[in-house]
């Protein structure tokens, strides 16, 4: 009982950080896995996916805060993985995420190269933004894509192609949503915020 307990670092309980969805540190799934955690406002947690000791590429792993933090993993491959996710202060930008805990992961089936979630930017945790759509990190060319994000005290959200063509997303609330035509390259969603000039980068996807 004691080897199947998560081991928790000193930083979870610094942060105030807790268990919410699982409480054994092994982990069997399919191709993707969500975890959820508990922590204070004042906290942000984000999170990065491990094989044979070496860090994956960002876009395999998803963090956002709903209510709790969900932690999203999208597996390339069948295999053992590590889940490791860090936490630290939500004023701390800039500060490096200390590793609160690990899950050692074994998944029966993978996605492929292309799975993924979008690239997200430091902004996107600490405004506590909640990404309803896409989620995956691939988008269609040429086609419309309809994008919804809630994005708290933000004035505009936009999203970018990258021939810099700008579509501004409609605000009902907190939720800015639209349809963007998208063309091969990247897309990147920019907020502006309340008594604020400039553009802070959210999400990045690629267009395929």
């Amino acid at each position: 009982e004691y080897l199947d307990r998560v081991h928790l670092k000193p930083p979870f309980y610094e942060q105030g950080l807790w268990l919410v969805s699982h409480r054994s540190a092994r982990i069997e799934t399919g191709s993707e896995l969500a975890v959820t955690i508990g922590a204070p406002r004042e906290v942000v947690v984000t999170a990065a996916l491990y094989q044979a000791g070496k860090q994956l590429p960002k876009h395999y792993a998803f963090t956002q805060r709903e209510n709790e933090f969900v932690v999203r993993a999208a597996f390339p491959s069948s295999g053992s993985y590590v889940l490791r996710i860090f936490a630290r202060q939500r004023d701390g930008v800039g500060e490096q995420f200390d590793t609160a805990l690990d899950y050692a992961v074994q998944a029966r089936s993978g996605g492929g190269s292309r799975v993924g979630f979008p690239e997200v930017y430091d902004s996107f945790l600490v405004r506590e933004c909640r990404l309803e759509r896409p989620l995956t990190r691939g988008i269609p060319s040429g086609q419309k894509v309809r994008f919804a994000v809630s994005v708290p005290k933000a004035e505009e959200v936009v999203v970018v192609r990258s021939d810099e063509v700008w579509w501004v997303l409609d605000k009902r609330g907190e939720l800015f949503s639209g349809q963007v035509l998208t063309e091969a390259g990247q897309v990147t969603v920019f907020a502006r915020f309340s008594g604020k000039s400039r553009y802070e980068g959210l999400l990045k996807y690629l267009v395929q």
